[in-house]
């Protein structure tokens, strides 16, 4: 109804937030439908978006583009970290529980088992970043918080100095650019209402996203600050679904 109402110009291209290329190709079928047309219309999945919405920052500052899949590039530094522990690293020191593990595959299957775990660490440390962005920022300043605001217990510690081996310097992981991007509103905001509408349309919309990562939450919400975002939520319901009565009345 917004698109009918207010159509964009030839120079607007606004964006569709959606969970999968499905859904965007459904909807392009129906604005077509309803709108004799559907053209000049965006469909980004979640990722993209906000890595579009990074990208402002690093184009503000002439800074290099971040990435927000690094899986690959931490699978290989995963990979040097268990060769130093597969050619003797002291058993004593915090990796003891990998090495443990390392070892109990023997000579026939270590390279598969090593191979495995990294991949592992790789996909774990990804889904930290997203989804525990506090623990990661913790870990890069030297700390080994852990689930409920606590450290991490002895036998799970390998985990934030593993993450500091991996990571290092780079600091450019998607808790540390959340942490950055919602710092640049705070401390800038006509800067930032003109970094993100130099890479943003004038409109956004975020189309039947069921569930989000918290972080990818807070950096739409500061977005919405620089761009008019409206979100089209599933629904069971045409009514005010909060007045419907519940089964036990």
């Amino acid at each position: 109804r917004q698109l009918a109402e207010a159509p964009p110009t030839p120079f607007e291209q606004p964006i569709v937030v959606v969970h999968g290329r499905g859904v965007a190709t459904w909807l392009q079928q129906y604005l077509a439908e309803q709108l004799g047309v559907c053209a000049q219309i965006e469909f980004l999945f979640p990722g993209n978006f906000v890595a579009r919405l990074f990208g402002a920052q690093a184009l503000a500052h002439g800074e290099p583009m971040p990435r927000l899949q690094q899986r690959e590039q931490w699978f290989w530094a995963a990979m040097a970290v268990l060769d130093d522990l597969a050619a003797g690293e002291s058993e004593g020191s915090v990796f003891a529980p990998l090495h443990a593990y390392l070892d109990r595959a023997g000579a026939t299957s270590a390279g598969a088992w090593q191979c495995g775990l990294a991949q592992r660490i790789a996909a774990v440390f990804d889904q930290y970043a997203t989804f525990r962005p506090d623990w990661v920022l913790d870990w890069d300043r030297g700390g080994d918080v852990g689930p409920g605001g606590k450290a991490l217990s002895p036998n799970q510690r390998w985990q934030a100095e593993l993450w500091r081996r991996i990571v290092g310097s780079d600091h450019g992981h998607v808790a540390a650019q959340l942490q950055r991007f919602g710092a640049w509103r705070q401390t800038d905001p006509d800067g930032f209402t003109k970094g993100v509408r130099a890479v943003v349309s004038e409109r956004v919309f975020l189309f039947g996203l069921t569930s989000l990562p918290p972080s990818y939450l807070r950096v739409m919400a500061n977005a919405a600050h620089a761009v008019p975002t409206g979100a089209m939520l599933v629904s069971p319901s045409n009514q005010f679904w909060t007045d419907a009565p519940r089964r036990r009345k």
